[in-house]
């Protein structure tokens, strides 16, 4: 008789966890074989498979065939374990080939990451010396700024560009892959297999019943395109990181410069500098400290996506021969009961993936629209009296110009520089402005080929108009240096006082010299008369809606100053602004006049665009960022989504949450939304973070404000700043009832009066005070008008 043990191959179990064994070598499988043949062969010539009893002894051909043929399969069996045992050790040094080669790339990166390490901490060392020796402390602090950006810039720009890193990555995936290829290649073609008896059971005939299995076939099926298409996009984790880890290295150097700047400019702004020196220097070493704790976070980043892929791969990998392994070594019944499993998992699997991408982004849109269209009709009964008002709601009331330069006070000091209320000059800090910006330069291009230049930029109040000049400005004057930047504070109904104003800047003769134009139109010609190279190649003008006035032969400034535009821009490319209330006015009355000129309209920034702005401030400050949970309103509402979400996309998810409700917040008032973010951030929760606490929308009520006073606000949308007695010419009103109107809406902080420069409040006492709206409330104004359709987009 021959055992179980015996049969299943020479002293092996007989199972498929033999296969899974390293330990078995060749040569011992070797061995196991050719004893297990001799054995069995010797056995078959004196047992009959067809015996009645197992004791009966027979010699006989039919009995040596069966138990030659069973035994063919028994050493097959043994020598596909060795074959196993073999692929699963060159899959394993596949991966870890795979796992060292993106090692190294990782590696070289981060020895990138040292060395600015390394600069920073050189940097903060020097800084620390200069306190010692106070003497030309600002000359010094521009040294070290320099020093540290010259050091900081050739590891930025090695970091700036992951491509080579991503052929790295790329081409280590693809030889595993292809090596992958090769084993399953190698494996044969198909062997037959009988049954594996219980293990202690004697064995007195060949088993029936054995199946053919195409090992080359489950082996191509098990790493086909869609397994090997995991493995080659399994580095795309840390190439995702690399970009990561080179934004985060841009910001380091912003962050260090930053502190620098924030440095000089109190060193500048101190009249004693004496006691000043620590302090001062402490910005500029808080910088390169913050610089390199941000350093460090995009090492972590670095090394855990490196973690994650390689993981990913090799995991990949160990699945793929695991199951080639269960698959083959199987019997009748589970090999079917797999094949089915495995179409499923590979099939339905990927259609089930493909069908959940379509239908969440079905559902995210579905559900935007639900809640917005709930939101209106919230609104709507709450005006229509058919549900009460929210609790609180008139208690809010607009923002506080006090209670602003509060909070702004209490700041630290780098964070009140970053978020000042005054116009951006900086173009890395302006965001959702590039088309804007590349219309600009297109317009530019065009008129330095011989085509018109003249643009006419239209924008809501509030929405960034003046920053985006100013870089516009900027951009044009890298190309053609020696432009004129204006902005008009004052009304000019006069034409001579603009003729004079205009020929100053574009360095031509004013009337005042006794030999300049005295008109537009004479300015016109003056330009044109002018000397190549004696003007400058482009005019800013900012503020074109001071020029008109809506009252009989109130817009003839702004008329002439069109002509003037039109007449002189083969000479000077022009960009002239205005408000988009003025506009709706302006395009009507003198259609005939602004026909030719091409229009650039300003949207109010989105959600999205918002979110970068803020962030391209808050970036250079180097303190690390946290949202606080949503309210329980708020969670009530994400509830369904966030215990779906993993850790990091539930924080995306809250993130987006706020900027969703900052925007609405906001009102399309740039200001308006740095009012709330300032709000909201919390600097003494977290220790050297800044916690972001959820933002409950307001609602600003202006209820208060009747619609003679809301008709006042739309009148001073459109000109900018009013006198009262351009504001009784404006409303056809007497003097006496126009001065109380505006006085009510300064005594509501809706308006203010300004001085002679036109850049503050004014004393009350002028006998003719020019009133705007306030910068902070040019967004509330603009909704409340246009919630009682006094104002229309």
């Amino acid at each position: 008789t021959l055992t179980a043990d015996a049969a299943g191959g020479a002293g092996t179990t007989g199972t498929p966890g033999a296969a899974e064994g390293a330990g078995a070598a060749s040569g011992t499988a070797d061995t196991g074989t050719e004893v297990l043949r001799a054995t069995v062969a010797a056995a078959g010539t004196f047992v009959s498979s067809d015996a009645p009893r197992p004791w009966r002894w027979r010699r006989g051909p039919m009995g040596v065939e069966r138990w030659d043929a069973w035994v063919g399969e028994a050493a097959t069996r043994l020598d596909l374990y060795r074959i196993l045992v073999g692929l699963r050790l060159d899959a394993e040094a596949v991966g870890s080939e795979l796992v060292a080669a993106w090692r190294d790339a990782v590696l070289e990166a981060d020895a990138t990451l040292a060395d600015i390490d390394a600069a920073l901490r050189d940097g903060r060392r020097r800084a620390r010396r200069l306190a010692r020796d106070p003497n030309d402390l600002h000359a010094a602090l521009e040294v070290e700024q320099r020093a540290t950006a010259e050091t900081l810039e050739g590891p930025e720009a090695a970091l700036r560009d992951p491509e080579p890193f991503d052929a790295v990555l790329a081409d280590a995936a693809g030889r595993a892959v292809r090596r992958l290829e090769e084993l399953g290649g190698e494996l044969p073609a198909t062997v037959r297999l009988h049954g594996i008896p219980e293990a202690g059971r004697q064995v007195t005939r060949p088993a029936a019943g054995s199946r053919v299995v195409r090992v080359r076939g489950v082996a191509a099926r098990i790493f086909g395109t869609s397994r090997m298409t995991r493995i080659r996009e399994a580095p795309v984790v840390v190439a995702e990181a690399l970009r990561e880890v080179g934004r985060e290295v841009a910001e380091v150097s912003e962050v260090a410069a930053y502190g620098y700047e924030v440095a000089l400019a109190e060193l500048s702004e101190s009249l004693d500098a004496e006691p000043e020196v620590r302090r001062t220097l402490a910005h500029a070493t808080e910088g390169l400290i913050r610089a390199g704790d941000k350093l460090r976070l995009a090492r972590e980043t670095l090394f855990r996506a490196a973690a994650a892929a390689e993981a990913r791969a090799v995991a990949q990998i160990d699945e793929g021969v695991g199951r080639l392994v269960r698959h083959t070594l199987a019997d009748r019944s589970a090999a079917g009961a797999l094949r089915i499993r495995s179409y499923f998992e590979d099939e339905v699997a990927h259609d089930w993936r493909r069908w959940r991408r379509r239908i969440a982004r079905r559902s995210t849109s579905a559900a935007a629209v639900l809640r917005a269209t709930g939101d209106r009709g919230v609104s709507l009964a709450r005006t229509l009296g058919l549900r009460p008002p929210v609790p609180g709601e008139r208690d809010r009331g607009v923002p506080d110009l006090d209670s602003v330069s509060d909070i702004v006070r209490d700041l630290p000091v780098v964070y009140r520089r970053l978020f000042s209320f005054e116009p951006l000059a900086d173009p890395r800090l302006l965001a959702g402005r590039d088309e804007a910006l590349d219309e600009v330069s297109a317009r530019w291009r065009a008129w330095e080929a011989g085509g018109a230049g003249s643009l006419l930029v239209v924008a809501q109040s509030g929405a960034g108009v003046t920053s985006f000049l100013n870089v516009a400005a900027t951009r044009l004057s890298q190309a053609a240096p020696g432009g004129v930047r204006r902005t008009l504070r004052n009304r000019e109904p006069d034409e001579a006082r603009v003729t004079r104003t205009l020929a100053r800047r574009l360095g031509l003769a004013a009337p005042d010299d006794g030999a300049g134009a005295a008109s537009l139109s004479d300015l016109a010609d003056e330009v044109l008369r002018a000397p190549e190279g004696t003007l400058p190649p482009w005019v800013i003008l900012e503020g074109a809606e001071l020029l008109h006035l809506r009252a009989p032969e109130g817009g003839r400034a702004f008329e002439r100053l069109v002509t003037l535009i039109t007449r002189t821009e083969s000479r000077l490319f022009w960009v002239v602004s205005l408000n988009a209330a003025a506009w709706q006015l302006i395009r009507m009355r003198a259609r005939p006049f602004v026909t030719g000129l091409r229009r650039l309209g300003l949207a109010p920034l989105g959600p999205d665009d918002l979110r970068e702005a803020i962030y391209a401030r808050h970036r250079r400050s180097g303190i690390p960022l946290r949202f606080s949970e949503p309210s329980a309103r708020g969670a009530a509402r994400l509830h369904r989504w966030l215990r779906t979400r993993t850790t990091r996309k539930r924080s995306r998810l809250i993130e987006a949450e706020y900027f969703r409700r900052l925007h609405r917040a906001a009102l399309g008032s740039v200001r308006l939304a740095l009012v709330h973010w300032l709000r909201s951030a919390d600097l003494d929760s977290v220790p050297g973070h800044l916690l972001v606490r959820p933002l409950a929308t307001p609602s600003p009520s202006l209820d208060g404000v009747d619609v003679e006073q809301s008709f006042a606000l739309k009148a001073l949308l459109e000109h900018g700043m009013l006198t009262p007695a351009e504001f009784g010419e404006v409303m056809r009103t007497r003097s006496a009832a126009t001065r109380h109107t505006l006085r009510s809406l300064a005594e509501m902080r809706l308006i203010e009066a300004l001085d002679e420069e036109g850049t503050g409040d004014g004393e009350g006492d002028s006998p003719e005070p020019r009133y705007r709206i306030r910068p902070l409330m040019l967004g509330v104004v603009g909704h409340h008008l246009r919630s009682r359709n006094i104002l229309h987009d």
